[in-house]
């Protein structure tokens, strides 16, 4: 049984007596100690690969579980051969096919960086144009008001437009 089958089984595996932390053998109800009960059933299991370590311990244990690492034997066939020497062209290929999705990935991240680019100068235009309009707008109607102020409170062209002049914003 593989290790990967044991974890997308995880919760279901038959739990073990475990021993607690204060003494004793206690009963663990669902998968409370995973480690141990992984680790007693492969105790137990006969192993399909054989002995990892040949005398036994631990390595016994876990080495149905570690299907991942194989080394390689000391006098395999090529194995004082470069890496590109011992390729076939099927992984040829498959390194071509690989290096052609990064180009078009990388091509992609470009066009998608000049798109952004472009995005971003529309918004900083149209976000220009918006202050500019407010301020035009904001400067119109305090303009209004100081001359309509004028007219009731009797004051002096240049008392308005020191006024205006005085709160109107600028950029």
């Amino acid at each position: 049984m593989a290790y990967m089958d044991d974890l997308l089984r995880y919760g279901t595996v038959p739990v073990a007596n475990t021993p607690s932390l204060m003494g004793g053998s206690m009963p663990s109800f669902g998968a409370s100690n995973p480690t141990g009960v992984a680790l007693q059933a492969a105790a137990s299991a006969p192993s399909t690969t054989g002995s990892v370590s040949g005398g036994g311990g631990l390595m016994d244990v876990v080495g149905p579980y570690s299907t991942n690492y194989h080394p390689p034997a000391p006098n395999a066939p090529g194995a004082g051969k470069s890496f590109f020497g011992n390729m076939g062209l099927m992984d040829w290929g498959q390194l071509a096919i690989g290096g052609i999705g990064t180009a078009a990935n990388i091509w992609n991240a470009w066009e998608q960086n000049k798109l952004a680019k472009e995005q971003l100068k529309f918004q900083k235009e149209a976000y220009n144009t918006n202050m500019a309009n407010q301020i035009q707008s904001y400067n119109t109607q305090l303009e209004d008001r100081t001359r309509a102020r004028q007219v009731g409170l009797g004051m002096s062209d240049e008392e308005a437009q020191a006024y205006i002049d005085k709160h109107q914003l600028r950029r």
